[in-house]
């Protein structure tokens, strides 16, 4: 989703903060509805909705030996995780519902490798677009190689990292 950001002197914030917490939303909350105002008072359409968040339903309380629960805090907390979230991940991937099962680590290594895809996607961009306008494009044999061979190690680096978290929760 595209951000809306300004700059504004500091009785302007506190402001703005005043009138968001008397009209009990948020700052981004009140921002949002205020934008949709004018852009609606202009003729235009009323903004997309985000989708509503996972609400988590009932609470489990389980008793685990002293040892189980030492061993669970040690997993989660080297995946980067709280324990809780851990065994929520678990009970959904045995549940056969869909689960992200990526650490903080991993998430931070997809997005690097996505990060790494934009260059590469803007340079075909545009040799697309100057190709399809007519304009000469020559390629080199070598750049087209080295270009599949990156996009190639990036979508392996992926596949692996996903490959490792999904069996992560996998019972022997």
């Amino acid at each position: 989703m595209a951000v809306i950001k300004t700059e504004c002197d500091a009785a302007t914030k506190a402001a703005f903060k005043a009138l968001a917490d008397r009209e009990d939303a948020t700052e981004a909350q009140l921002l949002r509805r205020l934008v949709e105002q004018a852009l609606m008072a202009s003729g235009g359409a009323p903004l997309p909705r985000r989708p509503a968040l996972p609400v988590f339903g009932r609470k489990l309380d389980v008793r685990l030996p002293e040892e189980d629960l030492a061993q669970v805090r040690a997993i989660a907390t080297t995946e980067g995780i709280t324990a809780p979230w851990w065994v929520r991940a678990l009970v959904r991937r045995r549940l056969d519902r869909q689960v992200v099962p990526f650490n903080p680590a991993e998430t931070y290594a997809i997005n690097r490798s996505i990060a790494q895809l934009g260059p590469l996607g803007r340079n075909l961009n545009q040799l697309t677009r100057r190709a399809h306008a007519g304009e000469p494009v020559t390629l080199e044999a070598g750049h087209v190689s080295a270009l599949q061979a990156a996009v190639a190690e990036l979508r392996e680096r992926v596949l692996s990292l996903a490959e490792r978290a999904a069996g992560r929760y996998d019972s022997e």
